[in-house]
């Protein structure tokens, strides 16, 4: 009975482990336990009969032979509690994992929605990154538009196609700029182009 008492680490769990590692993530735990059963395998060798490390053990007493078996017993008790402690970690670690992936999607989902990109196709991005660009260096910023309104209204500008009338000296078709609004007024979808505001900067 003493003996059992003395071999197992009744004093350790896998809660203590836990809160004193809280620092510690699952595979710090793993490699600790790796290292546990090392040192209890090299100390049982001792014990054993093969191997020089065999050979060298049975020049110890029997009393001391049966104290390294003792020691090996102990190290396998607590590396089991330790085991235990790494496996929760790694249940919490994936539970939280699954939490943070989980608001990330709702995170994009959110911003997909409060704040849809301002063009449909691959080919309106560029006149819509050149439309940011524009009304920045102009220091037209549309603060009355909220957000959303602001980001329909560019998703209104980037899907209406240039219009070229026809010059009434030369003949030649030019592009329409003639009754472009101003920057900092609030004009209609169908009164502000992108390629009319370029042009209006070139």
């Amino acid at each position: 009975m003493a003996k059992s008492a003395l071999t197992e680490a009744k004093t350790i769990t896998a809660e203590t482990i836990l809160q004193l590692g809280q620092l510690y993530s699952a595979q710090e735990l793993r490699s600790m336990q790796s290292k546990l059963t090392g040192a209890a395998r090299e100390v049982r060798a001792l014990t054993g009969s093969k191997g020089l490390i065999a050979r060298i053990g049975e020049l110890l007493t029997h009393e001391q032979r049966q104290l390294l078996r003792d020691a090996a017993n102990l190290v396998d008790s607590v590396n089991t509690h330790l085991e235990h402690a790494k496996e929760k970690r790694q249940r919490d670690e994936k539970a939280a994992a699954a939490k943070r992936k989980e608001r990330e999607l709702q995170a994009k989902h959110l911003v997909s929605e409060s704040f849809p990109l301002p063009c449909d196709t691959p080919e309106q991005m560029p006149e819509v990154i050149r439309l940011g660009l524009m009304l920045n260096h102009a220091r037209a910023f549309q603060s009355f538009y909220s957000p959303q309104g602001l980001s329909q209204k560019l998703r209104q500008y980037a899907a209406i196609p240039l219009k070229p009338r026809r010059s009434e000296r030369t003949g030649t078709l030019r592009k329409n700029s003639s009754s472009r609004p101003r920057l900092c007024e609030k004009t209609s979808a169908t009164s502000l182009p992108i390629s009319s505001l370029i042009a209006s900067t070139t």
